[in-house]
């Protein structure tokens, strides 16, 4: 089974590492959505409607938790992951059905 994946987060490096190592590690995935933004991630969402979304809690225009609750409103469901820093409790507040897990960006 192919798998379309969204990876939204502002950060470049974030985004292109993880996108990397799932492209180096696994053939599953059909195709790896890109965006660094909230906004730029909805436009995705509606246009190719992605199996997979992992969400930067934080980002400009809409944040991660916005992103998905726009998704779901919309009628588009995708397993959602969220990334976060230090934002748990907002994450976990936000979270409906639509909320798979939530995992913490320890890169430093």
């Amino acid at each position: 089974m192919c798998v379309k994946l969204l990876i939204a987060d502002d950060e470049d490096m974030i985004r292109n590492g993880i996108a990397k190592y799932i492209k180096l590690h696994t053939d599953r995935y059909e195709t790896i959505y890109l965006a660094k933004n909230g906004q730029e991630a909805l436009d995705i969402i509606y246009r190719h409607k992605p199996d997979i979304m992992l969400l930067d809690v934080q980002m400009p225009h809409k944040d991660g938790i916005e992103v998905m609750q726009e998704a779901y409103r919309a009628g588009v469901l995708p397993c959602t992951v969220l990334m976060y820093w230090s934002l748990l409790q907002r994450a976990t507040s936000a979270s409906n059905n639509t909320l798979i897990h939530l995992f913490a960006k320890n890169i430093r």
